[in-house]
């Protein structure tokens, strides 16, 4: 964040996804998500007049774990991508729940849906842009894959069921966006 000068830009803030996403694994750190004074340090030092609005806040994107993936999962599986795993980021920041991958546990679903939901507030009512992850909104999955840029099959399109199978997330969401 802070590489481009000028008001009229707006930046991808990877901090936030990381902070954020260690904020609700619980990994405490040496300071609160935000401190105070933290845009302009980070700003000023891009010789920016500066301010959150300036911020583009994500949790996650088209490079990495979806949201429902990222409380599913505490490890990659790239297998199908045909590079042994290696692929994809080692360093997700994710948190199963209590369970690899998907898992009909009432107890585990239930705060799965709890984080996906906390994680959807975060972004959507800090100061600055939000940006969601298409299918975020109802829990769409890669199955893992947090590197699914070549696969054109079912791990990276969208499955409409989802409307169905999450209705509450889709709900929460669209009452989180009018209250924005």
């Amino acid at each position: 964040m802070g590489s481009f000068i000028g008001d009229s830009w707006k930046e991808w803030n990877g901090k936030f996804r990381d902070d954020v996403r260690s904020f609700l694994k619980g990994i405490t750190g040496p300071s609160p998500v935000w401190p105070p004074g933290c845009w302009e340090v980070l700003i000023s030092t891009a010789g920016r007049k500066g301010n959150a609005e300036q911020s583009i806040h994500f949790v996650t994107c088209h490079d990495g774990f979806t949201l429902n993936d990222l409380v599913s999962f505490n490890g990659k599986h790239n297998e199908a991508n045909g590079e042994e795993n290696r692929d994809g980021s080692n360093d997700n920041l994710s948190w199963n729940c209590g369970a690899e991958g998907p898992t009909d546990d009432p107890e585990i679903e239930r705060l799965r849906n709890r984080q996906v939901k906390n994680f959807l507030t975060i972004t959507l009512l800090a100061v600055g842009a939000p940006m969601l992850l298409m299918g975020d909104e109802v829990r769409r999955t890669q199955r893992g894959n947090n590197n699914a840029y070549c696969q054109d099959n079912e791990i990276s399109w969208f499955d409409w069921t989802l409307l169905d199978k999450h209705p509450d997330v889709y709900r929460f969401v669209k009452r989180l966006l009018s209250f924005r």
